[in-house]
C-alpha cells in the first residue's frame, strides 16, 4: 500500500467520525487518542499521524460542504491529541505541552477520593439532622414518633440502597473503561502491524460512543457479551463428558463386569484427552460362569469324559470350535446385558446419549483361571469373546467395542503391576512421589537428601493380593544393588504402564499359582492329609479346622445348612484341587519333559501317573477332624504353601521372576514401603476378629498380635445350638466380660468355616514381611480404596482400575483405539450379526471361488499334458508350434501358482511372511483378489490362442 493510499484511508476514517458528530448536533472539541508503540512506529506512520487532520478535513469538505464550519474547530485539536498519545516519539514536539493538562487531570482524579469521603461524612451528618428535625415535627403535630431502632433500620436500608446504586454505577464505568481499553489495545496492535484497515475499523468502533457523548448524545449502555460473542465463545470452549468403561474380570471363580466412570475433555485444536484423576468405580455386576468352567464344559463335550487323564489331540478338536464360539458368545451377551443396566442406572439421559454416540469400550482380561490351559484353547476362546462384544446389538442402542489388546489373558506379573498402578494413582501417591523426587534433585545437603530418600521409599503403596487361584506380591525397588542380579524388575515408564509425566520407578512383581484362597485350600488338604503322620485310623487331624468339627476327607466345596448339616461336594467341577490335578498329569509335556515340575507335583501329594480321580482323592483319609490348634496350623501353612522346599505346581512364571517361593523373596529383598494386603479371603477373617474384639480396629499388621487373637478364636469349640446349628463358643474378653455373662456364640457357615486356615496364611505373610531389619512402614488389610481427603470409596484394590489407567494415560494410543477406530471399526461385525443371510452368502462366494480355483488347476494340468504330447509327436514338423505351446504351458503354470497363493492366503491355509509384514491382511486379500481375476482372464486368453494354434497345425 502506497503512502498516498494510506493517507486517504486514514482521512476517510477521521471524516466518518467528524460527519457523525456534526450530524448529531453541536460539535464540541474532542481528542482523538491513538496509542502507537514507539519501537514499531515507522517514519511513514508518523507522517500519517501528522497528515490525519488535514486529510480528514479535505475528505469531509467535498462530502458535506455545509458541515465544514462545524468540523473545522475540531481539526486543529487533533495534532495535539495525537502527539499526547505518543509522548516518547521524538517526532512529536507538542508532547510536553499536551502532557501537562493530562498530568493535572490525573492529579485531580487522585484527589477525588478524599473529597468524596468528606462528602459522605457531611451527608451522614445532614441525614442525622434531618431525622431529628422530622422527629421533632412529628411530636409538634401530635404524631407519635417512630422508635429510634426502627429509624436506624430505615437509615441503614437507605444507605445500603444508595451503596448498591453507587456500586452499580461504578461497575458500569468499569465496564465502559474495559471496553475502551480493549479497543485501544486493538488499535495499538493494528497500528504496530501497519494494518491501516484495522486502524480505521478500531477507530470507528472505539470512538463511536465517545463521539456521541462529545456531540451531546448519551451513549447507549453496552450489552456485552452479545449473542454473537457468546456463540463464538461457545464454539471454541472445551467440552467435558462422562464416559462409561466396562471392565470384564474373567477370574477363576466367575466372570463379572465392573462399570467405571471417567471424564474426558475435548478442546478445539488440541483434541480429546481423558482425565485420569476422574476415574471412579461405580458397581460390580452379577457373577456368571467362570472361564475355566466354560472351557472344561466344552472339553467334556468335545473330547469326551476322562480327557484330563489321557492324551488329547488338540488339533483334532478344532472341528469342535464352533461349539466353543457359541458358548463364549452366550456368556458375553449376559455380561453385556448386565453392563447396560448399570449404565442406565448411573448415567443421565444425556450421558447415555453420548455413550451411544461414542460407544462403550470394553476391557476383558482373564487371570489365573485359564493360564495353565492349552494355548489355542485360550486364543480361540478370546477370539470368540472379541467377536461377541463387537457384534453385540443392544435394544437400547448401546454399542460396545474392544480389540485384541483390550481382550486377552494376562500373566500374573502384569496383573500385579496393574493393581499397583491402580492403588497408587487413586490414592494420589504418584503425585506425592513426583514432588519428593523434584525436591531431591534440588537438594545438595547430605542430611536432607537422606531424609527425602527415606520419605520417598515410604511413599508408594505395595500390594499383596490373594485371589481365588493365585497371589501377587508387588513392591517398588529404589536402591541400586538392593536386589540380587537374578531378579527381574520392571520399570513403570519403559514398561508402558505410566506416561513420562509420572515418576520413573522400578517394580518387583511376582505371581504364584496355587496360592489363591481356593486353590491353596485344596493343595493344603491334599498335602497335609496325605502325610501318614497326620492320620489316625483314617482320620486327618486338621489343625486349621475348628475344634470338634468333622467332615468327609475331600477337597470339594463345603456347604453348611442353617440346621447344621455339612455337605462336601463330590462333583469334579467343584474340587478345589482341580487346577493342580489337571496340570500334574504325565500327558502334559511340562511334566513329562521337566523333572522339576514333576517333583513339584509329587511334593504336593499328586502323582502324575495316576488317573484324574485318584489325583483328586486323598489317599488313606476318610474323615477330617478339626483340632483348632492355630500354632500348628500356621506352621503347616508356612511349610506347605509359603516356604516349601520345592515350588508349588505350575509356578514357572514365579521362577522366571527369580523366586520359586514367597519365602525366598524376603530372604533376598526387603521394603520400607507401606503394604496393603487385599483380597476378601484374607480381609474378612481379620474383620471378624475385630468385630469380636479380639483384634483392635487399628490393627497394623503385628504378627504376634494376630497370633494371640487367632489362637483364642480357633481354640473355641464347635457345638450344636438348640436349633441344631453349628456355633463357635467364644469366651468373652476380661475387659468385656460382665457378671453372669456366658460365652459368645458365632454361627459356623461355609464362609467362616476355614477362617483359621486363612488367618494362618495372613500370619505367615506378616511374619515374612517383618523378617528383615528393614520392614514395611505400615501394613493394612483392606478391600476398598478410599480417597485420602474425602474418605469416600473410589475403587477396589485389584487390576481393573489399573487396566483403564494404563490405557488412557497413553493419549495417542487411546485416541486411536477408542475414537479413530472404536465403534466405527466394528460396524461390519454388527451388520453380519444382524444379517446372517449376507454372511451365509459370503461363505457361499468363498466356496465358489475355491471350486473355481480347483477347476483351474485341473485345466492347467490337462493343458500341460496336451502340450507335451503335441510337442513330442510333431517335434520335427512343427518345432515353432511346439515351442509356443511350451511357452503357453509355462505361463499357465505361473498363473496357477499366483492364483493358488492368493486364494490360500485369503482363506488362511498359507501365509507369506513377506506379504504379512508388507501390508494389512484385508488389503493383501483385496490385492490378490484383483490378481486372481486378471490372471484368470489371461489364462482363458492363452487357452483360446493355444486352441487356435492346434487348429492351424491340423490344417
Amino acid at each position: 500500500m502506497t503512502h498516498k493510499m494510506r493517507s486517504r484511508l486514514a482521512a476517510a476514517a477521521a471524516a466518518a467520525l467528524l460527519l457523525l458528530c456534526a450530524a448529531a448536533g453541536p460539535s464540541p472539541s474532542f481528542a482523538l487518542q491513538l496509542r502507537v508503540s514507539p519501537s514499531r512506529q515507522s517514519q511513514d506512520d508518523s507522517a500519517l499521524t501528522a497528515e490525519l487532520p488535514a486529510a480528514a478535513a479535505a475528505a469531509a469538505a467535498p462530502a458535506a460542504p455545509e458541515l465544514s464550519a462545524a468540523a473545522a474547530p475540531a481539526a486543529p485539536e487533533l495534532p495535539a491529541a495525537a502527539a499526547a498519545a505518543a509522548p516518547e516519539a521524538p517526532e512529536a514536539p507538542e508532547a510536553p505541552a499536551a502532557a501537562a493538562p493530562a498530568a493535572t487531570a490525573a492529579a485531580a482524579a487522585a484527589a477525588a477520593p478524599p473529597a468524596a469521603a468528606a462528602g459522605d461524612s457531611e451527608a451522614d451528618a445532614q441525614s442525622q439532622t434531618d431525622t431529628a428535625e422530622a422527629s421533632q415535627q412529628q411530636q409538634d403535630q401530635g404524631v407519635e414518633p417512630q422508635p429510634p431502632q426502627q429509624q436506624q433500620q430505615q437509615q441503614q436500608q437507605q444507605q445500603q440502597q444508595e451503596a448498591e446504586e453507587a456500586a452499580a454505577a461504578k461497575a458500569a464505568e468499569d465496564r465502559e473503561a474495559a471496553l475502551k481499553a480493549a479497543a485501544l489495545s486493538r488499535v495499538s496492535k493494528a497500528t504496530s502491524s501497519k494494518d491501516l484497515v484495522g486502524v480505521a475499523t478500531a477507530l470507528s468502533s472505539h470512538l463511536h460512543a465517545a463521539t456521541k457523548a462529545a456531540c451531546g448524545i448519551q451513549p447507549s449502555a453496552p450489552t456485552e457479551p452479545s449473542q454473537l460473542t457468546e456463540l463464538l465463545l461457545l464454539s471454541r470452549q472445551c467440552r467435558h463428558s462422562s464416559t462409561p468403561v466396562l471392565v470384564v474380570d474373567g477370574g477363576s471363580t466367575g466372570t463379572r463386569g465392573v462399570l467405571f466412570r471417567v471424564r474426558s475433555e475435548s478442546c478445539f485444536g488440541l483434541g480429546r484427552r481423558v482425565l485420569p484423576e476422574s476415574l471412579r468405580q461405580l458397581e460390580e455386576g452379577p457373577k456368571f460362569e467362570g472361564l475355566r468352567q466354560l472351557m472344561e464344559k466344552w472339553l467334556d463335550e468335545a473330547a469326551g469324559p476322562g480327557w484330563a487323564s489321557r492324551a488329547v489331540d488338540s488339533h483334532a478338536l478344532l472341528q469342535q470350535f464352533p461349539r466353543m464360539r457359541q458358548q463364549a458368545g452366550d456368556l458375553l451377551r449376559s455380561v453385556l446385558r448386565s453392563g447396560e443396566q448399570l449404565v442406565q442406572k448411573y448415567f443421565s439421559e444425556y450421558e447415555q446419549e453420548e455413550a451411544k454416540t461414542v460407544g462403550i469400550p470394553v476391557l476383558f482380561f482373564s487371570t489365573a483361571g485359564v493360564r495353565d490351559t492349552h494355548d489355542w484353547y485360550r486364543r480361540g476362546l478370546f477370539a470368540s469373546f472379541i467377536e461377541a462384544i463387537n457384534s453385540y446389538s443392544s435394544p437400547q442402542g448401546f454399542v460396545f467395542f474392544t480389540n485384541e489388546e483390550w481382550t486377552r489373558p494376562i500373566p500374573g506379573v502384569e496383573e500385579g503391576m496393574l493393581a499397583f498402578v491402580a492403588a497408587n494413582q487413586l490414592l494420589g501417591r504418584f503425585e506425592r512421589a513426583k514432588r519428593i523426587k523434584e525436591n531431591l534433585e534440588k537438594t545438595q545437603t547430605p542430611a536432607e537428601r537422606k531424609q527425602l530418600e527415606t520419605l520417598l521409599s515410604q511413599t508408594l503403596t505395595s500390594i499383596v493380593e490373594v485371589g481365588g487361584a493365585s497371589a501377587q506380591i508387588v513392591f517398588p525397588v529404589y536402591r541400586v544393588g538392593s536386589s540380587p542380579s537374578f531378579v527381574n524388575t520392571t520399570n513403570l515408564t519403559t514398561g508402558g504402564y505410566l506416561s513420562s509425566d509420572y515418576p520413573s520407578v522400578d517394580i518387583m512383581s511376582t505371581s504364584y499359582m496355587q496360592l489363591g484362597a481356593s486353590s491353596a485350600t485344596g493343595i493344603f488338604y491334599k498335602s497335609y492329609c496325605s502325610n501318614p503322620d497326620n492320620l489316625r485310623n483314617g482320620v486327618c487331624l486338621n489343625p486349621c479346622l475348628p475344634k470338634g468339627y468333622r467332615q468327609e476327607c475331600s477337597t470339594g466345596d463345603v456347604s453348611i445348612s442353617p440346621e447344621g448339616t455339612v455337605a462336601v461336594s463330590k462333583q469334579l467341577q467343584r474340587q478345589r484341587l482341580k487346577p493342580a490335578a489337571y496340570y500334574c498329569t504325565s500327558t502334559n509335556d511340562e511334566i513329562a519333559k521337566k523333572a522339576l515340575n514333576r517333583l513339584s507335583c509329587i511334593a504336593a501329594g499328586i502323582n502324575p501317573e495316576q488317573p484324574l480321580e485318584e489325583r483328586l482323592a486323598i489317599e488313606g483319609c476318610n474323615k477330617m477332624e478339626g483340632t483348632g490348634d492355630f500354632a500348628a496350623c500356621a506352621a503347616a501353612v508356612s511349610s506347605i504353601l509359603l516356604d516349601p522346599p520345592l515350588p508349588l505346581p505350575a509356578n514357572q512364571e514365579a521362577s522366571y521372576t527369580g523366586f520359586d517361593t514367597v519365602g525366598q523373596i524376603f530372604d533376598f529383598m526387603s521394603t520400607e514401603a507401606p503394604i496393603v494386603i487385599t483380597g476378601k479371603a484374607l480381609v474378612f477373617p481379620i474383620r471378624d476378629l475385630q468385630k469380636l474384639g479380639l483384634l483392635k480396629p487399628s490393627f497394623q499388621g503385628d504378627p504376634c498380635e494376630l497370633k494371640e487373637a487367632a489362637t483364642k478364636y480357633c481354640s473355641a469349640p464347635v457345638v450344636r445350638s438348640a436349633s441344631g446349628a453349628l456355633v463357635r463358643q467364644l469366651q468373652p474378653q476380661q475387659q468385656q466380660q460382665k457378671a453372669g455373662e456366658g460365652p459368645v456364640e458365632v454361627t459356623v457357615n461355609s464362609v467362616n468355616l476355614e477362617n483359621c486356615f486363612k488367618l494362618g496364611m495372613s500370619h505367615g505373610l506378616l511374619r515374612l514381611l517383618n523378617k528383615s531389619n528393614i520392614h514395611p512402614s505400615k501394613i493394612t488389610f483392606a478391600i476398598d480404596i478410599e480417597d485420602p481427603i474425602s474418605k469416600q470409596k473410589v475403587g477396589e484394590y485389584g487390576w481393573p482400575p489399573g487396566a483403564i489407567l494404563r490405557a488412557i494415560l497413553n493419549q495417542r494410543k487411546w485416541s486411536t483405539l477408542a475414537y479413530e477406530l472404536g465403534k466405527n471399526h466394528t460396524v461390519r461385525d454388527r451388520w453380519n450379526a444382524a444379517h446372517p443371510a449376507s454372511e451365509q452368502q459370503s461363505e457361499e462366494n468363498v466356496t465358489a471361488r475355491r471350486q473355481a480355483s480347483a477347476q483351474l488347476r485341473d485345466n492347467q494340468q490337462l493343458t500341460k499334458s496336451s502340450a507335451a504330447k503335441t510337442a513330442i509327436s510333431r517335434a520335427i514338423a512343427a518345432a515353432a508350434a511346439a515351442a509356443a505351446a511350451a511357452a503357453a504351458a509355462a505361463a499357465a503354470a505361473a498363473t496357477a501358482g499366483s492364483v493358488r497363493f492368493s486364494m490360500l492366503y485369503c482363506y488362511g491355509e498359507k501365509l507369506s511372511n513377506r506379504e504379512k509384514r508388507g501390508r494389512p491382511h484385508g488389503e493383501t486379500c483385496s490385492l490378490h483378489g484383483t490378481l486372481f481375476s486378471r490372471n484368470f482372464s489371461n489364462h482363458e486368453r492363452d487357452e483360446r490362442e493355444q486352441d487356435g494354434k492346434k487348429q492351424m497345425s491340423k490344417r
